[in-house]
């Protein structure tokens, strides 16, 4: 079993039209948004809520559209990426995206479970904001305590 610092730490919607996404979000939750495109990504964005960030938008590849539908992606926080990704292996998990590191956030990877439900896993960067929020807030991810 790991110890983590927030089950649930970050929502990501998966979709092919930020613009059309984000306005929906706005005009339904009120949602405000920036542009958080990371070096070298693709378009990304940082939907808040009275400030405190809640989710994230991400652009799926144009030659996905067809193939991959709009779609929201969980991401739970671990405290040892590394051995979580070991464990889900060995517990009949697959790994769909290897750990990669995003500059200055943390380490991301993608599995899906014993069910091919898809999960997304996160080790936070130690002084990356929203981590510290998540462990400022008794374990509560940035969703949780906005």
């Amino acid at each position: 079993m790991h110890d983590t610092t927030a089950p649930y730490w970050w929502h990501e919607l998966n979709c092919h039209d930020l613009d059309a996404a984000a306005a929906f979000y706005h005009r339904t939750l009120g949602w405000e948004f920036e542009d958080a495109r990371a070096s070298g990504g693709g378009a990304y964005l940082i939907a808040r809520r009275d400030g405190r960030p809640v989710a994230g938008f991400h652009r799926l590849a144009a030659e996905s559209r067809g193939r991959i539908p709009a779609h929201w992606l969980s991401y739970m926080m671990v405290e040892d990426m590394d051995d979580a990704i070991e464990t889900a292996r060995a517990s009949g998990g697959r790994i769909v995206r290897p750990p990669f590191e995003v500059p200055g956030v943390g380490r991301l990877a993608l599995i899906t479970d014993n069910h091919d439900a898809l999960i997304g896993l996160f080790e936070a960067a130690a002084d990356h904001p929203l981590a510290v929020a998540a462990t400022a807030a008794s374990g509560l991810g940035p969703h949780q305590t906005a």
